[in-house]
């Protein structure tokens, strides 16, 4: 497993399997949203991989770090 990060941070995870795309929003309610689409799933999958081209390789760990998105790619050794 790979972990690459963006200085970002946003309340929202996004679950892909399969044809499934669960979308976590984490808010004053917690909003869940599934949706079975190929097509929604392929298109999260291509966001994924251009955000895996631009972030950074995961830095040592610092105390004072800002805020990140961390992205996993289970199938990278």
């Amino acid at each position: 497993t790979q972990v690459r990060y963006i200085p970002y941070n946003s309340p929202i995870t996004i679950n892909i399997i399969d044809d499934l795309t669960i979308l976590e929003i984490f808010s004053i309610e917690i909003i869940m949203i599934s949706i079975e689409s190929k097509e929604i799933a392929e298109s999260f999958i291509d966001q994924f991989n251009l955000l895996w081209k631009i972030a950074k390789k995961y830095p040592p760990r610092i105390t004072h770090q800002p805020p990140t998105i961390h992205l996993y790619d289970k199938n990278l050794k």
